[in-house]
């Protein structure tokens, strides 16, 4: 019979969560820097009033493409699969070390993503679209 290791399962169990709640703060940053970006255009309005698909397609993508940094970043090349088991000092500055990473490459996303959804939203008025009418 195998020996189970409460200890490596309650710490696994911890480091998901931290993650967890890592992502989530990075994707309220995200979400908040973009509301800040974009602070004359009233969202509720746009969404909701008005019924403007492009602006919803412009924001969800947005939003997918933040989903997929952040996602990119957690799944990245760091690996916490390993051949022999580790102490929990050990353990404990890997999980700092994917936790840096983290947020680098979030932050990275958030800063990359801005001009990106910048560029859509103010170039919706000038591009070759607008000289099609609607009807």
């Amino acid at each position: 019979m195998e020996h189970i290791d409460f200890i490596s399962i309650l710490f696994d169990l911890c480091a998901g969560i931290v993650y967890l709640i890592f992502c989530f703060i990075l994707f309220i940053i995200g979400k908040f820097v973009y509301h800040l970006k974009n602070r004359k255009i009233e969202i509720d309005s746009e969404l909701v009033k008005k019924d403007n698909v492009a602006f919803a397609i412009t924001m969800g993508g947005y939003y997918l493409g933040l989903i997929m940094a952040i996602g990119g970043a957690l799944l990245g090349p760091n690996n916490w699969i390993l051949d022999e088991p580790i102490s929990v000092i050990e353990n404990l500055e890997i999980l700092i070390m994917h936790l840096l990473n983290l947020v680098v490459y979030g932050v990275m996303a958030i800063v990359f993503l801005i001009p990106a959804s910048g560029l859509t939203v103010h170039l919706r008025g000038n591009s070759m679209i607008s000289l099609f009418p609607l009807q």
